[in-house]
């Protein structure tokens, strides 16, 4: 039995096997005869790469969903769960038939998916999670009182309805599905939309995600990327994260570049049980199956002759991130050989050993994988392989979400300053994504643009670059707005090109409105009257005094003291033996450049420390970034 894609790889040297005399030929010359009772079976989602010489050796049978259906499922299903107990299970035939098809056929409609999800893999989604809220802890108990658990049970029913076949539309869609599934019963309370709520078992009603916020505060020494704000977002995907992951079935989150999905499954994995271990796993566009293979054996240990289990018999927890990165054989092939790795893995609890050919089972084992919808690098994963997963697709946050996350984040670092900076934290946070939402919208990709790529984590890092303030620096609302702007200008305007449609002019339009609108009316002209060139902003750096153990993050007020110390710096490095020395005139752009790639290398809080430098032409890379190497050798 060959079960997975076909790949013209190899299934062209099946062609002889499948003729009448059955002969496999090997690539070294030996012809192998089958014997007349061997056959050979195919399952296969499609057969997009066979040949015509493939297919017509093979009888087909094909199973059509549409035929089939998923009812029959269903009837098994409630068979199983309620099968002692008629009037439930007749309150439960009731709510599938109320609800699940017109449900289906809305989103099918009018709703679109990132990651599309075939029917049946919704409804299996569906069973799993209703199954595991189905218990007296959430208040379903038919033998208390059969009408208060029909009560309940039709809200638990909405909410696993919501959260596994609705769970994967995008933004728009939900709004539309709110809408459609109010019309068709009126469980919902009237604000928000039907996403915001989770069924109170002490109230038996539903009850905002909202009201289970608390204040937070950041934790001093706290990484900024590892800060975690509580939201509604953030206890509505934590919950139901947790109950998935609790009953054992595997989670694929889905969700655009920003939105989180990294952090919150690690917020899932750090609050593991004792019993759970965990390992990671990011996945590049040249992961093989192989070295996959050796990864997850490497934290297991032998529990017996053919079975394998994580070390000290705890359970284990796997997360791959990046799911869909791994690259498929051809381009026309729909094989990517680390995913049906694991799909092996999923359906048979097992793979090959691939020294002794013999099969392995691979016992307390768990998958949860993080992916962005299919683009550029990334892949359209195999639906068979996508059908083992409970899908959950990530949305971006509201800006409400967003303004308490970035203020709550920037209101004790402000409450060190003046009286005049004390209240800025709430206009930082709100201008910064009101300037992103203006970006996103004008400034989009094209073909000579292709880099003009924005995401939340440029928000993040605006916001990070503003946390670099120091009181003794900074003690005017002025001078905290020229370093907001100055990140600003660092983050989005240093991707626009100098062309013919002037992108800078029109994104210092786009924050000079930003400012007005937030910062009581501050002018840009007022802001920068005192900067050279307002196109590029005012110069920030912490590599102009030394004096002190912590470098300030300041403004550089004398562009000659800053020349002279980059040019000191450039001596030294001249001094230093064994170096090529660098005969560099260091005129006002490049000083600028070395002062970008100290923005962003210089932060020793995190370790997101990335930075792209293009090259245009035949301009020269590598001087400015050895100059900055010898002021951090360490770190070089």
């Amino acid at each position: 039995m060959f079960d997975g894609p076909v790949d013209a790889m190899w299934i062209e040297s099946m062609n002889s096997v499948m003729d009448d005399n059955k002969i496999l030929t090997l690539i070294n010359g030996d012809r192998i005869p089958l014997t007349s009772s061997m056959s050979l079976l195919f399952e296969v989602e499609d057969l997009r790469v066979a040949s015509p010489a493939t297919v017509s050796r093979a009888g087909m049978i094909f199973l059509d969903q549409s035929e089939m259906g998923f009812k029959p499922f269903l009837e098994s299903w409630l068979e199983r769960l309620f099968g002692t107990q008629p009037e439930v299970q007749k309150l439960h035939q009731n709510l599938l038939g109320k609800y699940v098809s017109k449900i289906l056929e809305y989103k099918a409609s009018s709703c679109v998916e990132p990651v599309p999800i075939s029917d049946f893999n919704a409804i299996l989604s569906f069973t799993q999670l209703y199954e595991a809220l189905h218990t007296k802890e959430n208040g379903l108990d038919a033998s208390a009182d059969i009408q208060a658990y029909g009560q309940m049970a039709e809200r638990w029913f909405l909410f696993a309805l919501t959260w596994s076949i609705t769970a994967a539309v995008d933004e728009t869609g939900r709004k539309k599905l709110d809408i459609y599934l109010r019309d068709l019963e009126a469980q919902f309370p009237p604000s928000r939309t039907i996403y915001d709520y989770f069924c109170d078992p002490q109230k038996k009603d539903f009850e905002q995600w909202e009201s289970g916020l608390t204040t937070w505060r950041p934790r001093k020494g706290d990484s900024f990327f590892k800060m975690i704000v509580p939201t509604s977002d953030s206890l509505r995907n934590s919950f139901i994260f947790r109950t998935i992951v609790s009953s054992k079935h595997n989670l694929l989150v889905v969700g655009n570049t920003g939105v989180g999905k990294t952090v919150q499954v690690m917020g899932l994995m750090t609050n593991l049980p004792a019993k759970n271990s965990k390992l990671v796993i990011n996945f590049s566009a040249t992961t093989k199956s192989s070295a996959l293979q050796d990864i997850v054996e490497s934290v297991m240990e032998k529990r017996s002759k053919d079975k394998l289990g994580p070390l000290g018999g705890k359970e284990l927890l796997i997360f791959v991130d990046d799911f869909n990165m791994p690259q498929k054989t051809s381009a026309e092939s729909p094989f990517q050989p680390p995913l049906e790795l694991l799909r092996l893995w999923m359906d048979y609890g097992g793979w090959y050993d691939r020294s002794k050919c013999a099969w392995k089972y691979i016992l307390d084992s768990q998958l949860v994988a993080a992916m962005a919808p299919p683009s550029g690098g990334r892949a359209v994963i195999c639906n068979r392989t996508q059908a083992r997963f409970h899908l959950v697709n990530i949305t971006t946050p509201e800006d409400s979400q967003l303004t308490r996350i970035f203020e709550s984040i920037m209101m004790p670092k402000l409450q060190e300053f003046d009286n005049e900076i004390k209240p800025m934290s709430r206009s930082l946070a709100r201008a910064t994504i009101g300037l992103y939402r203006n970006v996103t919208e004008r400034f989009l990709p094209t073909p000579d643009k292709s880099h003009y790529l924005f995401n939340l984590r440029d928000v993040a890092k605006v916001i990070q670059g503003t946390l670099q303030a120091e009181r003794q620096y900074f003690d005017t609302s002025k001078s905290m707005i020229r370093l907001w702007t100055h990140e600003c200008m660092r983050v989005f305007a240093d991707r626009f090109l100098k062309d013919s449609a002037d992108d800078i002019g029109k994104f210092i339009e786009a924050m000079s409105q930003v400012m007005r609108d937030h910062f009581e009316g501050a002018e840009w002209a007022e802001v920068m009257e005192d900067i050279d060139d307002e196109r590029y902003g005012p110069i920030f750096c912490s590599f102009m005094s030394e004096t002190t153990e912590i470098l300030p993050y300041e403004e550089v007020a004398d562009y000659s003291q800053l020349k002279q110390c980059c040019e000191d710096k450039l001596e030294d490095y001249n001094l230093e033996p064994k170096l090529i020395n660098m005969n560099l005139v260091l005129f006002k752009d490049a000083i600028r450049h070395i002062c970008r790639i100290h923005r962003v290398e210089g932060d020793a809080s995190t370790a997101q420390r990335r930075h792209y430098m293009a090259k245009i032409y035949s301009r020269r890379r590598l001087s400015l970034p050895r100059s900055w190497c010898r002021r951090y050798p360490n770190d070089a």
